[in-house]
């Protein structure tokens, strides 16, 4: 099944999706995650410089349908989600152009039945995927994870600002960062310093190592941006967060790490 997402005139709704599908389907009665039809990686993984890793996850389209919609609400209201504080990527002029909701396992309970079905999708084709995501990552990506409360599921709306960066450069504070297909395109990853688009298939995922895979012996993290193409785009991020409590190279914690970053960022600080 193919979905198209296109953006309607106006405000009011913010975002309509068309599909052959009804948004109020059921869910497939199971979301195959277990086998991998095709995996691709970029990058050198001899020397552990990979850029990202393709998965392929089989009838995930209908339900990320779902979840747009539900946020696409959420947009249109103005309520029923908690939106973060401001963040603006370390080097940038101005803070990003966007609105977001962190959810991590806590916030699921409240939350719209596919978002929650989805945060348990996508977390659960990384456990299932780990052997051979440790062994082409080259550090052992669920013994890190702080499988607890740290899997935080980003949902992130970008205004239409034709060629601008609505998401400015940066790198995950993270073990690595599951994507699957947003909205609309602009997503770019720097790769052998040249930026370049990245397509995600309707019933894929992108894996992208964060800053803290390295220091467990991963690759360097991952640098991406968002350039709008003109049209709004909504996107649903997994961020897989290191256990708080493990030690990293510098001498500091994990936690440490991640609030010196949030202090950066956005002032804050992650509990």
């Amino acid at each position: 099944m193919s979905t198209a997402w296109v953006s309607t005139v106006g405000s009011d709704p913010l975002f309509q999706m068309r599909s052959n599908t009804s948004f109020n389907m059921p869910l497939p009665p199971k979301l195959r995650s277990c086998i991998i039809p095709s995996v691709t990686t970029m990058g050198i993984i001899g020397s552990r410089c990979v850029s990202l890793l393709m998965l392929d996850l089989p009838e995930l389209e209908p339900l990320l349908v779902r979840v747009y919609s539900a946020f696409s609400a959420n947009l249109e209201k103005g309520s029923g989600l908690v939106w973060g504080p401001p963040e603006k990527a370390i080097g940038a002029s101005a803070a990003d152009e966007k609105r977001y909701a962190d959810l991590g396992p806590a916030d699921l309970a409240t939350a719209d039945p596919s978002i929650a079905a989805l945060h348990a999708v996508l977390l659960r084709s990384v456990i299932e995927r780990e052997p051979m995501l440790s062994t082409t990552l080259g550090f052992p990506v669920i013994a890190c994870a702080d499988l607890t409360s740290g899997p935080i599921l980003r949902l992130a709306y970008y205004p239409p600002k034709r060629g601008e960066t609505v998401n400015h450069d940066h790198a995950d504070i993270d073990l690595v960062t599951v994507l699957p297909r947003a909205t609309a395109s602009g997503l770019q990853i720097l790769q052998a310093g040249t930026w370049g688009p990245c397509a995600i298939a309707p019933n894929a995922i992108a894996v992208l190592p964060g800053d803290l895979a390295r220091e467990f012996g991963g690759p360097a993290a991952t640098r991406h941006r968002v350039v709008s193409d003109g049209r709004p785009r909504m996107s649903v991020s997994l961020f897989v967060n290191a256990r708080p409590d493990l030690q990293v190279r510098n001498g500091s914690t994990v936690l440490d790490d991640i609030n010196l970053r949030l202090q950066k960022v956005r002032g804050g600080t992650y509990e």
